[in-house]
């Protein structure tokens, strides 16, 4: 599917004509609009993920302590390794781009992990109690946060690199445009980040955002729905001036009453669900090893034959 040239074929000679010229920057230009517009969602989970972390020096190995003092406070250090590392898993993605496009399990299961992630951050409690369970979660680790960013970065970039290797099946073009975007994506994840200290509720679009793509990723994939990447933009886009704008509008108890508490309780009832159904999928999961692994024990290893004359 993908072509590894000039990667693999050391003796192909590196000359373009003028034409394979603009059909590069053609295709360049396309994957950094599509990795602009990409941005315009991952800034912002991204930025919401590193904020929660806390504003000190990661502690590192002695050998390394410089190179993390280099990238800056833990928020600003995992947001960077973060991004790094996505780069390098969109590189394997783009590899693997055609059991992308045909594994079901692996599209189901990134949907359900950013419909879950962004419930549980959007849940209301509307029962007594159930405040500690919506929002017992663990502080958050610096590299824990990194593998939540690289795992999410990856999930939201599927359909963008199964339309970016049916664009060019030259694997280091796609590449090249790739890197443009997560430079472009380095930036923006900053300035969203600046914003998100200077107002928290802000905070919010990202994991409207997350619930978003994780529900357009799930319906596409059991074929209900096809989103256009114009549609998903305009959507996102939306979604973001229509939450500033909220946030702009004098503060009303009432209004947030009507508006927001229903919502954030269906999204508590929604997360309730999801870990009953998780933990049960875990019992039973525990409960066939146990079984299988009962099974193995109880089968006797032939004994050789051995006869003495």
């Amino acid at each position: 599917l993908i072509n590894l040239h000039p990667f693999t074929n050391k003796e192909a000679p590196m000359e373009f004509t003028p034409q394979q010229f603009v059909e590069i920057a053609q295709t360049i230009f396309i994957i950094l609009i599509m990795e602009g517009i990409l941005s315009v969602d991952n800034s912002s989970v991204i930025a919401a993920m590193a904020s929660k972390l806390p504003d000190q020096p990661v502690v590192a190995p002695q050998r390394f302590q410089k190179l993390f003092d280099r990238l800056g406070n833990q928020q600003d250090a995992a947001r960077k390794i973060g991004i790094i590392f996505a780069y390098i898993g969109r590189f394997i993605m783009l590899i693997i781009a055609s059991v992308l496009i045909d594994n079901i399990a692996i599209r189901l299961f990134g949907a359900l992990y950013l419909i879950k992630l962004a419930v549980k951050h959007l849940s209301v409690a509307d029962q007594p109690g159930e405040q500690k369970i919506i929002h017992d979660q663990k502080v958050p680790t610096f590299w824990g946060t990194v593998f939540t960013i690289i795992v999410m970065d990856m999930t939201f970039s599927l359909d963008n690199v199964v339309t970016a290797v049916g664009i060019n099946d030259e694997l280091w073009i796609v590449l090249l445009g790739v890197g443009f975007g997560i430079i472009t994506l380095m930036f923006a994840s900053g300035w969203a980040m600046k914003m998100i200290k200077q107002e928290p509720r802000y905070e919010i679009i990202a994991y409207l955002l997350i619930l978003e793509i994780g529900v357009g990723l799930f319906l596409e994939t059991i074929g209900i729905i096809h989103i256009e990447m114009l549609h998903k933009f305009a959507l996102s886009l939306g979604t973001i001036l229509a939450v500033v704008i909220y946030i702009k509008l004098p503060h009303s108890s009432e209004r947030d009453m009507y508006l927001i508490e229903p919502w954030g309780h269906i999204f508590g009832n929604v997360n309730e669900t999801l870990d009953s159904v998780t933990r049960l999928v875990v019992r039973y999961a525990k409960y066939l090893l146990t079984i299988g692994l009962r099974a193995l024990d109880a089968i006797e290893p032939a004994k050789p034959n051995i006869s003495i004359e």
